[in-house]
């Protein structure tokens, strides 16, 4: 799964930038990417990424996978 791609498609398609997403998982923006350009995530933190954009675990991941 590329967790990059998941994390910008979907910042996209609601319009939204990774600071947002950082303020919402309760990181620096920075820590986000940094991770996302390391594309390693654990389990906890990858389901509190869906979370935050109010979708399936599973739905994320799919995100990842297209091409």
């Amino acid at each position: 799964m590329n967790t990059k791609q998941a994390v910008r498609v979907k910042l996209a398609l609601e319009g939204r930038q990774q600071k947002w997403l950082a303020e919402k998982l309760g990181v620096s923006e920075s820590s986000l990417s940094t991770s996302l350009k390391s594309n390693v995530f654990n389990g906890p933190f990858l389901a509190s990424v869906a979370a935050a954009f109010d979708m399936k675990l599973s739905e994320l991941i799919a995100l990842g996978e297209q091409q």
